[in-house]
C-alpha cells in the first residue's frame, strides 16, 4: 500500500512539475511577441503624440487646437461652461526674420513659446496657430481669467529681453494679444476664434504690445 501512495504521489508531481515546465515554456515562447507588441503600443503613442506637436517649437499645434477646440464643444453640451480664447501675435516677426535671418527666426519662436507655455497650466491649451501666431483656449474661464493670463503672457515675453530689429517699434521682441470669451449659453467655436482674431489685430493696430478685449465678449 505505501509503495502504492509513493507512486501516485510521485506520479502526481511528475505531473505538476511537468505542467510547470509546459508553463514556464510558453511564457518563454510569448514573451518576444508581447515585448514586441508592447513596443509597436510604445511607437504608436510616440507617433501619435508627434502628430500632435508643432515640429518647431515643440507645443501643441494647429491640429491639437483644432480637436481640443472640438472636444470643448462636446464637453459644453454636458456641462454649460464659460470659454475664453487668446489669440497671440509675435510683433513685426516679419521684420525680424529679414534682418536676422531665419534660423535666428526660429529660435526666437523656440523662446517665445517655451516662455509662455510655462505660464499655461492643464487643463487650458497653449498652441502654435500658424506661423508666429499662437493660441490658448480656455474651458470654464470667465473674461477675468483670461485677460490675468493675458498679462502674464505679454510679461514673460517682456522678461524675454529679445532684441528686436533696431528700427521695430518697441526695440525687443513683444507680442500683441486678442481675447475673447463666451458666455455658457452662448458658445460658437468660430464667432470665438473670429472674435478673437478681431481683438489681436486691434491690438497689433493700435501700438502693439498689449493686450485687447473682443467687443463682442
Amino acid at each position: 500500500m505505501a509503495l502504492l501512495f509513493s507512486a501516485i504521489a510521485l506520479s502526481w508531481a511528475g505531473r505538476r512539475g511537468f505542467g510547470w515546465y509546459l508553463r514556464r515554456r510558453a511564457e518563454r515562447d510569448t514573451r518576444p511577441m508581447r515585448e514586441h507588441a508592447d513596443q509597436l503600443a510604445r511607437d504608436n503613442q510616440r507617433l501619435s503624440d508627434q502628430a500632435l506637436r508643432d515640429g518647431l517649437t515643440g507645443v501643441a499645434n494647429r491640429r491639437h487646437f483644432n480637436d481640443r477646440l472640438e472636444e470643448v464643444a462636446r464637453q459644453r453640451e454636458r456641462v454649460p461652461l464659460a470659454v475664453s480664447l487668446l489669440m497671440i501675435d509675435v510683433d513685426e516677426f516679419k521684420r525680424y526674420n529679414d534682418h536676422f535671418g531665419h534660423v535666428a527666426g526660429d529660435d526666437c519662436l523656440r523662446a517665445v513659446a517655451s516662455a509662455m507655455q510655462a505660464a499655461v497650466a492643464a487643463p487650458h491649451l497653449f498652441a502654435r496657430y500658424g506661423g508666429e501666431e499662437f493660441v490658448v483656449l480656455m474651458s470654464g474661464a470667465d473674461a477675468g481669467v483670461a485677460f490675468a493670463l493675458a498679462q502674464q503672457l505679454r510679461q514673460r515675453i517682456a522678461e524675454l529681453n529679445h532684441p528686436h530689429v533696431p528700427s521695430a517699434q518697441h526695440g525687443l521682441i513683444t507680442v500683441s494679444i486678442g481675447i475673447a470669451t463666451q458666455a455658457a449659453a452662448a458658445v460658437n467655436m468660430s464667432d470665438l476664434i473670429a472674435h478673437a482674431d478681431d481683438a489681436m489685430y486691434r491690438a497689433n493696430h493700435g501700438g502693439r504690445d498689449r493686450i485687447e478685449v473682443s467687443a463682442a465678449d
